[in-house]
């Protein structure tokens, strides 16, 4: 029997909460024949299907199907295909927040965004619930949250630590140090972080090569954006830059060891 044939196709109307019970029953990107002319019809599907969920006029060039897909079997083999086709439904029923700005482009950069979106949700849900098998969402302890958090937090440490780099899938937990006083929260260096945080998405935006004209006009729309202060990306490099403000600040052991004791588990 084919892989993709075992697919639940009908997971995809499940409520967020039942279809994160129903993903250890998907097949994963990684298990399926990616070669596979099954495949490679269920993604032209998905394709279609969210490009005109979205309203985009534009065809999607091959060029940019081809760097979507190897962008998938590079970054998000764990995930199912339902799993990728719903996270495009959440963010257009806006489950995520904000929805990120596609200028008109179905492309790798803006699939990958989407996608991260949801795996940072999909972990931040895994983490703070105990998801149980009637498909219900069971509110854990205040004392079970609280080590959550804390196991969370000292893994993010321990990631810049070894990267000197933030891992932006846990960068929810600036909320964690914002509301205990561990980072600025004067205006001139939250002006001063923001600045560096346009510079550094500027800087990101120019240096990418588009190879069309639509492509061009849409980079052009997102550069033009960038001041806007509900910009995401902005904001979420704010959040990145002061965190790593703060863990370069503790530079003794002293001053880490403080820190550690305030999550420990």
């Amino acid at each position: 029997m084919n892989k993709l044939a075992l697919q639940h196709e009908d997971s995809t109307n499940l409520s967020p909460i039942s279809f994160i019970n129903d993903v250890k029953n998907q097949l994963k990107i990684r298990d399926i024949d990616t070669d596979s002319s099954e495949f490679r019809n269920r993604l032209g599907i998905f394709f279609t299907k969210t490009h005109n969920l979205l309203g985009i006029k534009e065809h999607i060039l091959d060029i940019n199907k081809v760097d979507i897909m190897e962008m998938l079997l590079m970054r998000f083999k764990g995930l199912s295909l339902e799993e990728i086709e719903y996270s495009f439904k959440m963010e257009r029923f806006g489950n995520f927040g904000k929805k990120i700005e596609h200028f008109q482009l179905f492309n790798a950069d803006y699939v990958s965004r989407v996608l991260d979106r949801y795996t940072e949700w999909k972990n931040f849900k895994n983490k703070t619930y105990n998801l149980k098998k009637q498909e219900v969402l069971v509110e854990i302890s205040e004392s079970e949250k609280k080590r959550i958090v804390n196991e969370a937090v000292i893994e993010f440490y321990n990631h810049f630590k070894e990267n000197r780099t933030i891992d932006v899938n846990r960068i929810y937990l600036y909320n964690v140090f914002y509301g205990m006083d561990l980072l600025a929260k004067d205006n001139e260096t939250k002006n001063s972080i923001k600045k560096d945080a346009v510079d550094i998405v500027r800087m990101d935006l120019l240096s990418r090569k588009p190879t069309s004209l639509e492509e061009k006009r849409g980079l052009k729309v997102q550069i033009e954006g960038i001041t806007n202060p509900k910009n995401s990306s902005v904001i979420t490099k704010c959040k990145e830059l002061s965190i790593e403000d703060y863990f370069r600040s503790l530079k003794t052991k002293e001053q880490e060891d403080e820190f550690l004791n305030l999550f420990k588990i």
